[in-house]
């Protein structure tokens, strides 16, 4: 079955603002070195930016919680080229996400001067532009499922860091070059003072079927033993795999590759759970070695 792609809202749904001007890849450069150099931007607009180089895509309510920023400014961003709308895809409608001003799920993704300043700053951001929905949905429910636990580990006392998959991508040595050879899907770093670190990777599947699990099990194992993650992330022990799922074969993947590798010896520890777009216990994950619920911000 083919992709199906997404299309940028409609400039007549935007407002005032609707005839937005063209502005090319070259002219967006110019443009950034200009605003970095001059600080030209609020600093609203570059916190925007900033969390969307993180997340990649975010929903209005998303975007907010990680940066006060009203819709109005948002419409002005997108004049801009900061940001770019998009429809959200019609399976996304089967998740309860909340609504901001519309009754359409409206995302966000960086637009061709956001892009621009990320690559600037020195981050990698490929554009959205073209991306199938079953993309965009896995990485907004991933999202959810990252901004449910920096909201709990906030209550906690802990300060967060996120880091996204570009960000968190860690790279060893084949044949004498270098290659990726992990890509989380996100990183969780909470601190909090008189308290040790806690570190999750977090790996969300949408997929009805075991394949991937097994691939995620033999290739976090693979790495955890490499230690080129040492080099990547601020980190002396292995984070905990937190696998969010949708369909229960997921879950019976994870089991039955750990019960392989097991015998091995199992250096990493995975734990999972069924996505839920509001989460009443964010902390609660089951262990699928030790086949129990656990606290992660305690384990």
């Amino acid at each position: 079955m083919p992709y199906s792609l997404l299309n940028t809202i409609p400039s007549s749904r935007i407002g005032k603002r609707s005839k937005r001007p063209f502005l090319s890849e070259k002219e967006a450069k110019h443009t950034a070195l200009r605003v970095l150099k001059e600080r030209s931007l609020s600093p609203l607009a570059f916190q925007t930016v900033d969390a969307l180089t993180t997340a990649g895509v975010l929903t209005t309510r998303q975007l907010q919680t990680l940066v006060p920023v009203s819709v109005r400014s948002l419409k002005r961003y997108h004049f801009q080229h900061l940001v770019n709308h998009l429809y959200a895809p019609d399976r996304l409608a089967a998740f309860p996400l909340p609504l901001a001003t519309t009754h359409r799920l409206r995302l966000y993704t960086l637009g061709t001067l956001g892009l621009a300043i990320a690559a600037e700053k020195g981050n990698v951001v490929p554009s959205y532009a073209g991306y199938s929905s079953h993309q965009l949905t896995h990485d907004v429910l991933c999202n959810q499922v990252a901004l449910n636990l920096i909201q709990y580990g906030k209550d906690q006392g802990y300060s967060p860091t996120w880091y996204g998959k570009y960000e968190a991508r860690v790279y060893g040595s084949e044949g004498g070059k270098s290659k990726c050879v992990l890509e989380p899907d996100a990183l969780l770093i909470f601190t909090k003072e008189n308290s040790s670190k806690r570190a999750f990777l977090i790996e969300y599947h949408n997929e009805d079927h075991r394949n991937r699990a097994r691939d995620k099990v033999e290739r976090y194992e693979r790495e955890a033993r490499n230690q080129y993650w040492r080099d990547t992330w601020p980190l002396d022990d292995f984070p905990l795999v937190l696998a969010a799922f949708t369909h229960k074969a997921v879950a019976d993947g994870y089991t039955a590759a750990i019960r392989e590798v097991r015998g091995r010896g199992l250096r990493g520890r995975f734990l999972g759970k069924q996505f839920a777009v509001t989460d009443e216990q964010p902390a609660q994950w089951w262990d699928f070695d030790g086949q129990k619920l656990t606290d992660i911000f305690a384990a």
